[in-house]
C-alpha cells in the first residue's frame, strides 16, 4: 500500500513538472574583476569576467486546463563566467542555490545556466 502512495505522489510530480511557464526576470550583476582586467590590458569586451549575480524571476505555470495557474517567485545567488569569442559573440556559464516560494519547487534548488549569445548592435 505504500509503494502505491508513492507511486501516485510521484505521478503527480510529473504532471505538475510537464506544463509550461511564462516568466519575468532580471537579474542585477556585480562584475567582481571588471576593473583589474581593464587596468590589465585584458578583454573586457561585452562585460567578459567573472561576476556574481542576483536573478529573481516570478512565474506561471499555465497552458493546463486540468490545473489552476501555479505561481512561483525564485531568487539565485549566482558566480557567473563570461567569454567573449569576438565583438558580437559571447558564452557565459553560471551556477549558485535557488530558493522557491511555491513548495512544488522545492526539489528546484540547483541554478544552472549556460548561455550562447549574438549581439545585435
Amino acid at each position: 500500500m505504500g509503494e502505491m502512495r508513492r507511486g501516485q505522489a510521484l505521478n503527480a510530480i510529473n504532471e505538475v513538472i510537464t506544463g509550461a511557464d511564462l516568466a519575468l526576470s532580471v537579474e542585477p550583476r556585480w562584475h567582481i574583476n571588471f576593473k583589474n582586467r581593464y587596468l590589465k590590458g585584458s578583454n573586457t569586451l561585452l562585460n567578459a569576467g567573472w561576476s556574481l549575480g542576483l536573478p529573481m524571476q516570478l512565474s506561471a505555470m499555465v497552458f493546463r486546463p486540468d490545473m489552476p495557474i501555479l505561481f512561483n517567485a525564485k531568487i539565485a545567488p549566482t558566480i557567473n563566467y563570461r567569454y567573449a569569442f569576438s565583438k558580437k559573440f559571447y558564452s557565459e556559464f553560471s551556477v549558485g542555490r535557488a530558493f522557491n516560494s511555491s513548495p512544488l519547487y522545492k526539489y528546484d534548488n540547483l541554478h544552472i545556466g549556460l548561455k550562447a549569445a549574438y549581439v545585435f548592435k
